[in-house]
């Protein structure tokens, strides 16, 4: 299946419509509502979930890279539910996220099995 861009914006403005998901800076960044996170979250099979996941996490792992601080910001809401992945990659970048942005705790939650891996 090619991208239909077309397709696609008529279906981000029909989701619009009903306040499920918002345009953010110039349809550039799109936010969902939390009850379409649920239901997204509900109808994958459990084996698929952990995938998915490490996917998700890699994208904000690469997205964060060199961004300015007030979009590293915006994305803490959509990732508190992220947990440990060990792809050392993400999981730095994670850590990174949450150091960046003040929550120290939770940046050594993540960072500590990485440097239990770094002294095996």
């Amino acid at each position: 299946m090619d991208w239909d861009e077309i397709w696609m914006d008529n279906i981000v403005q029909r989701i619009s419509s009903y306040s499920l998901i918002s345009i953010e800076k110039g349809g550039m960044a799109y936010s969902l509502h939390p009850l379409v996170h649920r239901l997204n979250q509900n109808s994958i099979e459990s084996v698929k979930q952990g995938d998915f996941q490490l996917e998700s996490q890699s994208l904000v792992a690469i997205a964060i890279q060199d961004a300015d601080f007030a979009f590293v910001r915006s994305l803490i809401p959509h990732c508190i539910h992220f947990e440990i992945t060990e792809d050392a990659h993400t999981d730095r970048a994670m850590g990174g996220l949450w150091y960046d942005c003040g929550y120290f705790s939770r940046a050594y939650d993540v960072w500590e099995p990485l440097w239990h891996q770094l002294q095996a």
